[in-house]
């Protein structure tokens, strides 16, 4: 081993590496440190590799210091790339920045027992004897700001969080889009302002009709949105408002001033309110609906109902005595008791309807109704074969409704040019709610045709059409006239 402490004036003289006109101390061979010694310590030694430690004979890094760094220059610097360790402090210990007058001292530290790092600082001293954690970072990756145990990957105490105001995906809280896969699917919170003072607290969840927003409370979800129905009570409302329980409310305001009140004696004693409906009940067996400022007073008391003037009284075993419907002479009794059903009416009336005239704006158009002896309804369109066939769906509720009996379906072959080819069709039987059509021959593969099926309505007995005089009772007047049986063995619908 040798040791020397020279200098080095030229190229020629110095040792490989030094600089020229330098002061060297150093060793050669045998992998001899140098040290720099105080009071018999040892107080930087430079390894034969080139690592240099302070305050350890051992360093492993270029820079080993044991104790503490401190830097009154602006522009200290570690580089490196791809995230090697450039700096590394001892674990258990901390960055510090030192306390300014009337600042605090910072710090950036790694605890030992919970693994956590810490971002704190304190007004007290420089060495953070009392320090405030104000971000805290444990080893699962969670973030707490004010607590030093957060329970999420974000738990924020003391404190509000506070986005950005704004009507944009850079303002409030916005979540990840699409986070079932697809395209276009997002949600966000936001808070901004319309027009001056006035703001808007915007909830929002966009793209697909069949997205919805729920209010869970207690269990299960009390209030949904979905397609642009409010649903209280269930998952997927059918209309604007869909309530699954009673609605409790004093007012219903309408669209052009048209309202409903609610209340009991002491708020609606007298309802006199142009446009308006009032409902109001008087005692336990005692209610009235007002109709307007001048319209009728409906009225509920002990088993009847009056309208106006009139009245309807029922007996404890169902009889109804009379309503007088208006000054013509209508007059409905209803009398079970004798096995009957009676109906008596001093117009008479044919089943009609009247419409405004398409063509001329002074007339009606009036048309009766289409009759027969069977209660059926009827379906029709147009269709187009396709290679020679061609299937007919009905109605959805077409089996529920009707008999599988009687059913039968009416085509006619429809054409466009004078020379284009016509096919004869048959179809099949009804069932399963369709049925198929095909071309008898093949002139026309892709005829067009229209289509008319008809059925027996399965939902109310058949009508007795041939009854025997002494069998039955007629009763009524004109197209409205009905009848009664007479006798108790006797079916009134028949099969």
């Amino acid at each position: 081993m040798t040791a020397f402490i020279g200098l080095e004036g030229n190229a020629a003289t110095r040792s490989a590496g030094s600089l020229a006109n330098s002061v060297i101390l150093g060793s050669e061979g045998n992998n001899c440190p140098v040290q720099l010694v105080t009071n018999d310590a040892a107080r930087m030694t430079v390894l034969a590799d080139g690592k240099v430690g302070i305050g350890t004979n051992a360093p492993g890094r270029s820079l080993d210091v044991a104790g503490t760094i401190t830097s009154t220059g602006s522009d200290a610097a570690f580089t490196t790339s791809n995230w090697a360790r450039t700096l590394e402090i001892q674990h258990a210990a901390a960055l510090m920045w030192a306390k300014g007058a009337g600042d605090y001292a910072w710090g950036i530290g790694k605890s030992s027992a919970a693994s956590k790092l810490y971002f704190f600082r304190s007004a007290t001293d420089d060495n953070l004897s009392a320090p405030l954690y104000d971000l805290v970072i444990d080893n699962a990756g969670d973030v707490g700001i004010g607590t030093t145990t957060p329970a999420a990957r974000l738990q924020v105490a003391g404190g509000a969080i506070m986005p950005a105001a704004g009507n944009a995906a850079t303002a409030g809280i916005q979540w990840p889009s699409d986070p079932g896969g697809g395209s276009g699917d997002f949600a966000f919170l936001r808070y901004y302002a319309e027009a001056g003072e006035n703001t808007k607290f915007l909830i929002g969840l966009d793209n697909d009709t069949d997205d919805n927003i729920s209010f869970y409370q207690a269990g299960a979800q009390r209030m949904t949105i979905l397609n642009g129905l409010v649903g209280i009570g269930m998952a997927t409302p059918g209309t604007l408002l869909d309530v699954n329980s009673r609605i409790r409310s004093r007012d219903v305001f309408g669209a052009g001033g048209q309202n409903i009140l609610v209340g009991d004696d002491t708020f609606l004693s007298d309802i006199d309110v142009a446009s308006t409906l009032g409902v109001y009940s008087v005692s336990a067996a005692y209610a009235k609906i007002k109709l307007g400022s001048s319209g009728t007073t409906v009225e509920g008391e002990n088993g009847g109902v009056s309208f106006g003037s009139n009245r309807i009284d029922c007996n404890p075993v169902g009889t109804v005595s009379s309503i007088r419907l208006n000054a013509n002479g209508w007059n409905i009794h209803f009398n079970w008791t004798g096995a009957t059903f009676q109906m008596s009416a001093g117009v008479s009336v044919i089943k009609t309807f009247i419409v405004d005239h398409p063509a001329d704006p002074d007339r009606y158009l009036v048309h009766a109704c289409l009759e027969g002896p069977e209660n059926a309804v009827f379906y029709r369109g147009t269709a187009r074969l396709r290679d020679g066939r061609a299937e007919i769906a009905l109605p959805g509720y077409f089996e529920a409704l009707t008999r599988e009996e009687g059913r039968t379906v009416l085509l006619t072959p429809v054409f466009g040019s004078p020379d284009e080819p016509v096919s004869r069709l048959a179809h099949s039987r009804v069932e399963g709610g369709k049925f198929r059509v095909r071309a008898i021959d093949g002139r026309n593969p892709s005829q067009k045709f229209s289509w008319e099926a008809k059925a027996v309505r399965k939902d109310v007995a058949p009508l007795f059409v041939e009854p025997r005089k002494d069998e039955i009772e007629v009763y009524g007047d004109g197209p409205y006239k009905y009848y009664g049986v007479k006798r108790r063995e006797l079916s009134l619908y028949p099969e």
